[in-house]
């Protein structure tokens, strides 16, 4: 649902903006795997800080994202 809310606005795979697809578990599982999509939600400085011209995610919505990366980012 975070995905589908704050990211797929944009990054759908009818708009693929920025050449990213977050629709779909292996679309997001590529991202996930070469660190780029937590580095983007983190506003990190590694890769493009999402949402674009944006503010960070609210914590509580990273926290559940950090908490589904620790779990191996399942397929649910």
């Amino acid at each position: 649902p975070i995905i589908d809310k704050n990211c797929n606005i944009c990054h759908s795979a009818s708009l693929n903006l920025g050449n990213v697809t977050l629709e779909g578990y292996n679309e997001i599982k590529g991202w996930v795997d070469n660190g780029k999509f937590l580095s983007s939600i983190l506003h990190d400085g590694t890769a493009s800080p999402m949402p674009k011209n944006g503010d960070q995610l609210p914590d509580c919505e990273i926290q559940k994202i950090q908490t589904w990366l620790n779990d191996g980012a399942p397929n649910n």
